[in-house]
């Protein structure tokens, strides 16, 4: 996710850490589709490399 590219420029951290901030509540399904949604924005509407996404809930 953070080695998409636009350009020469990264997705990169602090861009998957911004998108997480808006993800608090969602659904897990819902977190991995909102980060991808994000990286093929930022990266013109296709990503070129296959792409994983784990989410998980921990307890508080």
């Amino acid at each position: 996710m953070v080695e998409a590219r636009h350009g020469r420029e990264l997705f990169g951290e602090e861009r998957l850490l911004e998108t997480l901030r808006g993800c608090a509540g969602m659904s897990a399904q819902g977190i991995a589709e909102r980060l991808r949604a994000a990286a093929e924005r930022f990266a013109g509407g296709r990503l070129r490399d296959d792409v994983a996404v784990l989410a998980a809930r921990i307890p508080t």
